[in-house]
């Protein structure tokens, strides 16, 4: 059923992240659930499932999987497969532990090479590496870069303009955009299909 989903799920998304979301289900998910029947998957199978995932550090990750298998089961559910959702209305907060945020140092000059060469080689998803990277690029604050949407973008102008109710000091933000940056806003409109936000929360 997940690959059956997959198949209809991956047509209008980046090839390298539809491959991470599919690893992802058969790393995580189908060793513990693939071989039960559908219909017969409990709520409890999903919770265990991501908390096992979390318990190696990788709460992100077991959010998104949570997310997936949730649209699985909708899926399966919409093109009579089964009657029940066993994921509906579980919401990643309800089995995972909240994650108390805690700010970084800022990295020193000379560890700026490793880090930019670490986003290129970052194997997780795709939309996740080139929002890395355009922070790299841009220099910009994460509530900022979240936040963006592509009406505040003139790539004719080469220029991000962040209007002043999203910047700290409440006064409009111009950031210039090199073409490096350009070429990641290319990129990041292959995931958009006309969403009003730059890195919409729920890709998968």
């Amino acid at each position: 059923m997940a690959r059956e989903w997959h198949a209809h799920w991956k047509s209008n998304r980046h090839e390298r992240h539809a491959q991470y979301v599919l690893k992802r289900l058969e790393a995580d998910v189908f060793p513990r659930i693939g071989s039960l029947r559908l219909g017969d998957i409990p709520t409890s199978a999903f919770r265990d499932t991501v908390r096992k995932i979390e318990s190696r550090g990788a709460a992100d990750i077991a959010k998104r999987v949570l997310q997936t298998c949730g649209q699985i089961m909708r899926y399966a559910m919409t093109n009579d497969y089964t009657s029940h959702n066993p994921v509906a209305g579980i919401k990643p907060g309800d089995v995972l532990k909240p994650h108390t945020r805690r700010n970084y140092p800022r990295i020193d000059q000379n560890e700026l090479p490793r880090l930019l060469k670490a986003i290129d080689g970052y194997v997780g998803s795709e939309h996740t590496r080139l929002a890395l990277k355009l922070m790299a690029l841009t220099f910009v604050r994460t509530s900022e870069l979240i936040g963006a949407q592509w009406t505040e973008f003139d790539v004719n102008a080469a220029r991000w303009v962040i209007p002043a109710e999203r910047m700290k000091m409440k006064t409009p933000h111009i950031v210039p955009l090199s073409r490096q940056a350009l070429a990641v806003l290319h990129r990041l409109r292959e995931f958009s299909f006309d969403r009003e936000l730059v890195f919409p929360g729920d890709l998968c």
